[in-house]
């Protein structure tokens, strides 16, 4: 989230449609000084989520937005921003208590979100406690891969894409995407379903999976090829991991990257920064509830995004 809070404006609250991108892209960009569009995350987050996020409106106009993907029993909240002219008039925090309402109201236990430093205060005051760090890394345009070692010394594991196990799975039994659903459920600690069949239908061949001599799903990883961004990334093992990665740059050659890393996997932030990722910022990942009884941060080379952990 982006902008602190002051005093409380008269807003209204409805929820966001595919009609308000035109206004809302713009707005995040500014919001959070990035250059590159949120268009292909907002769509998604409204494909997962379709009364999920909202926008606060000052006489008809969006000046701000925010809200939920729910997963099980476990809210993720992103995108919580306002426009800077609009900002501490007390809208983000309007906002996340209708967010937080919302949660309440689909049986959410828990909620999670990444805040930035603008916006921690803010999640501190609604009860939201520190858990870990989540970064921002990114591997600049034009630096050699070194993917082939990566893939080689770790013989162990097979590669294949989701796209080319789907097509050899008939139609009776669970198929390779309630596999990783019920792998990640294991690792994350949460029901992502709907999030991974999203990344599933919109590009399986850039989702890679990682087995080895018996077949046992080992990890994981997605790239966002619209925007560079590696993650979705779990794994068990950090051989799958290092295979995995060495799969996608591979993949891009010298093209620019990005990821999301936890401060508590260590090995990523290694077998990252060792191809060339460098620390870009950090966010605060928090939490509002119990926490996640299956989760294991450590097991998260990289999230998806700021909006679905």
């Amino acid at each position: 989230m982006t902008g602190g809070e002051g005093k409380a404006s008269a807003i209204s609250l409805r929820a966001m449609t595919t009609g308000d991108l035109a206004v809302v892209d713009p707005l995040l960009m500014a919001a959070y000084g990035n250059p590159k569009t949120f268009e292909p995350r907002l769509k998604r987050l409204l494909r997962i989520e379709p009364e999920g996020y909202l926008v606060a409106c000052e006489e008809g106009r969006p000046v701000g937005t925010g809200g939920l993907t729910v997963m099980g029993k476990v809210a993720y909240v992103g995108l919580v921003a306002v426009d800077k002219e609009h900002q501490r008039k007390g809208i983000a925090s309007a906002l996340m208590r209708r967010v937080l309402d919302m949660a309440q109201e689909r049986g959410c236990a828990t909620v999670l979100l990444d805040a930035s430093p603008e916006g921690r205060p803010l999640y501190e005051k609604l009860g939201f406690i520190a858990e870990d760090m989540a970064g921002v890394w990114k591997r600049p345009e034009g630096m050699a891969a070194g993917a082939a070692a990566m893939v080689n010394d770790y013989h162990n594991w097979s590669l294949s894409s989701l796209a080319l196990e789907m097509g050899r799975t008939g139609a009776d039994g669970p198929g390779p995407v309630d596999e990783v659903v019920a792998f990640d459920r294991g690792c994350w600690g949460a029901d992502r379903s709907r999030t991974l069949a999203s990344f599933a239908a919109d590009d399986p061949v850039h989702f890679f999976l990682a087995r080895d001599p018996a077949g046992r799903l080992g990890g994981y990883c997605v790239h966002q090829s619209a925007d560079g961004l590696v993650g979705p990334f779990v794994c068990a093992d950090h051989g799958a991991a290092r295979i995995l990665l060495g799969k996608i740059l591979e993949k891009k050659g010298e093209a620019a990257l990005m990821a999301y890393l936890p401060a508590a996997n260590q090995d990523a932030i290694r077998l990252f920064s060792g191809q060339g990722f460098t620390l870009a910022r950090s966010n605060t990942h928090m939490r509002l509830g119990p926490a996640l009884a299956g989760s294991r941060r450590r097991l998260i080379y990289s999230q998806a995004s700021f909006a679905l952990g």
